[in-house]
C-alpha cells in the first residue's frame, strides 16, 4: 500500500493484502502514529473490524 494513494486504493490494497495490512494496523496502535497525517488506516471500512482482534480494535480507537 501506498502512502500516497487515496483512501479508495488503501481499501482496495487492504482486500487484496490484509497480511501487510494488519501488520499496518497493528503498527498503527503501538506507535500511536496515523498511516498518513490525515488518515487512520483503522478508519477504513470494511476491513478494519475483519482484521483485528477486538483488543487491538480498543487501541486503535483510543489513539485516533
Amino acid at each position: 500500500m501506498c502512502i500516497l494513494a487515496p483512501g479508495a486504493e488503501l481499501e482496495r490494497g487492504m482486500s487484496y493484502n490484509p497480511e501487510a495490512a494488519k501488520s499496518l494496523l497493528e503498527l498503527e496502535a503501538e506507535s500511536s502514529f496515523s498511516f498518513k497525517p490525515d488518515l487512520w488506516l483503522s478508519s477504513l471500512k470494511p476491513w478494519v473490524p475483519e482484521l483485528l482482534a477486538s483488543e487491538l480494535t480498543r487501541i486503535l480507537l483510543e489513539v485516533r
